[in-house]
């Protein structure tokens, strides 16, 4: 999905609710590789042993953190679920280097085997597409992943959204009408800065014509120009 469009906040949701609720069976790990921490194949796997009990431990070269790395999975009691977030960055050809084909590859036989892990990778683009310039072909990861994009909500998303109660609080329908003319207001992050404004404007009772104008301007500065166009 497009930038700001909720991706890593639905992921990130949903990993609490395997953390909450599964943790029995699971081990959910959440990885961002926006840290500079995950900037190399050994950097990555002590992220995910950081944030979990996996039993790993860096290696002498590379190709021994590889194999380390698919031992500890192996022996893991637990399944793990891991939640890699801006999955494109590692993907860049700044990193290739470090993961190379050899790296995806582990992945997709560790996943594909179904049994030590699962994953879920959020991205802007799909996997084909962000993998093909890493590897010159297609994504490795091609018949194990189910791809779920993020659009605008729908009409009917809008509605239920607003007419909801929200910590015991409800918008009067006059403040439903005003969300729904502000401009994108179907985007995520778009509707979700608007009924923040509305929500304020109960105690500082200012001008719609005003918190019209704070909207647009917030909204500007969250989102790039091409998102804003949507």
């Amino acid at each position: 999905g497009q930038r700001r469009i909720g991706k890593s906040s639905l992921s990130f949701f949903v990993y609490n609710h395997f953390l909450e609720n599964c943790s029995n069976e699971y081990e959910p790990i959440w990885i961002d590789c926006q840290s500079n921490f995950v900037k190399s194949v050994d950097g990555f796997f002590r992220q995910i042993k950081a944030n979990s009990t996996l039993d790993y431990s860096s290696g002498t070269t590379r190709q021994k953190c590889l194999q380390n790395f698919e031992n500890a999975i192996t022996k893991a009691p637990k399944k793990i679920l891991l939640f890699i977030d801006e999955f494109e960055i590692i993907t860049d050809a700044v990193y290739q280097e470090q993961f190379d084909q050899e790296f995806y590859m582990q992945l997709r036989m560790l996943a594909g085997r179904g049994k030590n892990l699962a994953m879920v990778v959020v991205s802007h683009s799909t996997l084909p597409k962000i993998c093909k310039h890493v590897l010159g072909i297609s994504s490795p990861f091609y018949n194990i992943f189910t791809t779920i994009q993020l659009n605008k909500f729908s009409r009917k998303d809008v509605n239920e959204y607003l007419k909801a109660e929200h910590d015991g609080f409800r918008f009067s329908n006059h403040e439903i009408f005003f969300i729904k003319l502000i401009k994108n207001h179907r985007h995520p992050l778009v509707i979700q800065v608007a009924s923040e404004a509305v929500f304020l404007n109960h105690f500082s009772q200012e001008r719609d014509t005003v918190v019209r104008k704070r909207i647009s301007q917030q909204v500007i500065n969250y989102l790039d120009h091409d998102a804003v166009k949507l």
